[in-house]
């Protein structure tokens, strides 16, 4: 299929429900010079989010609402990354 480069200092993932953590092995996880988080049981450092190009693997509403979370710690940019279009969004 199609791929896309994206440069970024930190990856989230949100793969799993809040009653099972799921941990998921990707591709040049052991080369990426930047953190990765999991999103459970206060895994992310939010002090470290300013100035940082953020990741969000996910679609779920935790993972846009880490979107929010993100933007609200000063980061330059955040992506979600998703397998669907669909996309999961608080009302406003």
């Amino acid at each position: 299929g199609n791929t896309d480069l994206v440069k970024c200092s930190t990856m989230w993932s949100y793969p799993g429900s809040m009653t099972k953590n799921r941990i998921v092995d990707y591709p040049g996880e052991e080369t990426f010079d930047g953190a990765i988080r999991y999103g459970m049981g206060d895994d992310c450092p939010y002090d470290k989010l300013a100035n940082a190009n953020i990741a969000i693997l996910g679609n779920g509403a935790f993972a846009v609402e880490n979107v929010r979370t993100c933007c609200e710690h000063g980061c330059n940019k955040v992506y979600l990354v998703t397998r669907r279009k669909n996309l999961a969004c608080p009302l406003v």
